[in-house]
């Protein structure tokens, strides 16, 4: 499992990052949680198979089809479905997967085996509020 210190770097250092689920509903996690990362300095790119633009950003129809590479991926889906993710964020060879809250994957440790910053059941700006914005 990834340290604070990791977590700290990333959100602190800005990175390409895929948002895979990404709603266009701002009252949702999976919408309102990018565009504060993007206020910090991150780019987004929303990875949703059903839509075009989200958050006037184009739409990406499958995480392998993002280019170049993100450097990290932020997985906004149903349980069911997240292993499938992870395992073609690994193939891939992106360097961070996140998984919010309530959300994990049987694939961690291969993950971890491959070098891959795993972050699973947290949120990015809960986080960033709990060890960036206090100190």
């Amino acid at each position: 499992m990834a340290t604070d210190e990791q977590i700290i770097e990333f959100l602190k250092t800005p990175q390409r990052i895929a948002i895979v689920g990404m709603s266009q509903y701002e009252d949702r996690a999976s919408h309102f949680v990018p565009k504060f990362l993007a206020e910090q300095g991150h780019i987004f790119i929303p990875v949703h198979p059903m839509l075009s633009v989200i958050a006037g950003e184009k739409v990406y129809k499958t995480l392998d089809l993002v280019e170049p590479i993100p450097d990290a991926v932020i997985i906004y889906i149903s349980m069911r479905n997240v292993d499938k993710i992870v395992s073609q964020a690994i193939d891939l060879g992106i360097k961070l997967i996140w998984l919010p809250l309530d959300i994990t994957s049987t694939l961690r440790s291969k993950a971890e085996e491959k070098g891959i910053i795993f972050i699973e059941d947290k949120c990015p700006k809960i986080e960033w509020k709990n060890l960036i914005s206090d100190h």
